[in-house]
C-alpha cells in the first residue's frame, strides 16, 4: 500500500511529554497478489474475500486455470491518528509512538489499514 497524504498535526506539548492528533486527505493505492497456486479440486465456500483477490465467487472446487491473481486499486481517502511524544536528550529531539488509521473506498472492498509507528522526531 502507498499513501500520499497532506496532514495537519495539532500538538499539545509539555516540558517532557506531549500528545498530538494528526489527519488529512490523500491518495491511497493498494496492490496485492496471490502468488501461491491453490491445489486443483480444493473446495471453497463463496465469500467476499475471494472477489477481492480477483477470483469469481462460486461455491465448489477452485478454478483450475487461475494460479496467480493481481489486484490494484487507488482512490481518494483519509487518515487520522494520535501520537504521544517524550523528550529525549537535548531539545528538540523527541521520541514518539503513533497510531494511524487509513481508509479509502477502493473497488468492491474498501482499503482499511491501522498502523503503529515508533521513532525519533527532530
Amino acid at each position: 500500500m502507498f499513501a500520499f497524504t497532506a496532514n495537519y498535526r495539532l500538538e499539545l506539548r509539555g516540558r517532557t511529554g506531549g500528545i498530538y492528533f494528526i489527519g488529512g486527505p490523500g491518495w491511497i493505492y493498494r496492490t496485492t497478489s496471490l502468488s501461491r497456486p491453490i491445489p486443483v479440486g480444493t473446495t471453497i465456500t463463496c465469500s467476499p474475500s475471494w472477489l477481492w483477490w480477483g477470483y469469481n465467487c462460486a461455491d465448489g472446487p477452485v478454478i483450475t486455470n487461475l494460479t496467480e491473481v493481481h489486484s490494484n486499486a487507488g482512490a481518494v481517502g483519509v487518515n487520522g491518528g494520535i501520537g504521544f511524544t517524550v523528550r529525549v536528550g537535548e531539545a528538540p529531539y523527541r521520541a514518539y509512538v503513533e497510531s494511524r488509521y487509513y481508509f479509502a473506498p477502493t473497488g468492491s472492498i474498501s482499503t482499511k489499514l491501522l498502523t503503529f509507528t515508533v521513532g525519533i522526531r527532530y
